[in-house]
């Protein structure tokens, strides 16, 4: 009954283990989608750059909204709002096909689509041409390839961009070594209640590895290699394959327990095998 109560509580353990790092890296990046630029806040971005802006005039009003930089303005910019995405549509691809075919010397391209509300397209060359749909929103532009960067800083709000969270990288880190660290803390005394009936050693640093190195190698010295930069970890593989061996395991789950021992260790820690000394299993395969 403890040994199934013991495995089901690794299982929890290694399930939140696995969700705290799914939910770190999905935390790390930033996927959210930017906001759409509305009518004042394109305007306004207009008038800091001392661009005046026209409606430009529709013969079938497919579009609730379409505004243009005037002939002054060093950039040419449309800003185009409609509610019916169809249209928008329509007209993203057709602008992008015009930023592929008539653009000459093209060094570089982007094409960017996130789910069905976001898709950006843009061309390098001659001229930058760029284009972007959010939702309802739908920004055009072609320059001169020497305001490209103008272009870029000026929408980079509304663009999407990929941002890395390094606080909640440290947080991950620090949850994960410590749900890690509580796995093989639990399993390591279970394994010495098996070897020595002694489980409280598990709980001990650097002492619970002293006496497993003792009982895997007859040798409690080997452990002062974990204060071995590099070695440490050779220490602790080789130890590990070495702990399944007196465990009787096979060369499968040797392997396995020193990719995954958060996993493995607690198979050995609760499950019916028991421990053969390492001088009875070298008489045994005599």
């Amino acid at each position: 009954m403890k040994n199934k109560v013991g495995m089901l509580l690794t299982i929890l353990f290694n399930l939140i283990y696995f969700l705290i790092i799914i939910k770190g890296i999905l935390s790390i990046f930033n996927f959210q989608l930017p906001n759409e630029i509305t009518k004042d806040e394109f305007e306004h971005i207009m008038k800091n750059i001392n661009c005046n802006i026209v409606e430009v005039e529709q013969s079938n009003t497919l579009y609730d909204t379409y505004l243009s930089t005037d002939t002054n303005c060093p950039y040419l910019i449309n800003y185009v709002y409609s509610n019916e995405k169809e249209d928008l549509q329509n007209l993203f691809i057709n602008l992008a096909t015009d930023a592929l075919q008539n653009n000459n010397n093209i060094t570089g391209k982007t094409d960017l689509q996130i789910l069905s509300d976001y898709y950006e397209y843009s061309t390098s060359g001659e001229y930058y041409k760029f284009v972007l749909l959010n939702k309802n929103t739908l920004l055009y532009s072609s320059v001169k390839k020497r305001y490209r960067n103008d272009i870029i800083n000026l929408f980079d709000t509304y663009r999407y961009n990929i941002s890395i969270n390094f606080t909640e990288i440290s947080r991950m880190i620090y949850c994960v070594i410590g749900m890690l660290f509580v796995i093989l803390m639990v399993s390591l005394c279970f394994i010495e209640n098996k070897i020595r009936n002694k489980w409280w050693i598990g709980l001990i640093p650097f002492y619970n590895i002293w006496c497993l190195s003792e009982d895997t190698f007859s040798n409690h010295w080997y452990s002062l290699l974990l204060f071995v930069p590099i070695l440490n970890v050779l220490f602790m593989y080789i130890l590990i394959y070495n702990l399944c061996k007196l465990f009787d395991k096979k060369e499968s789950f040797r392997i396995l327990s020193i990719l995954f021992p958060n996993i493995m260790l607690p198979i050995i820690a609760f499950d019916n095998s028991k421990y053969i000394k390492r001088s009875e299993r070298n008489e045994s395969n005599r």
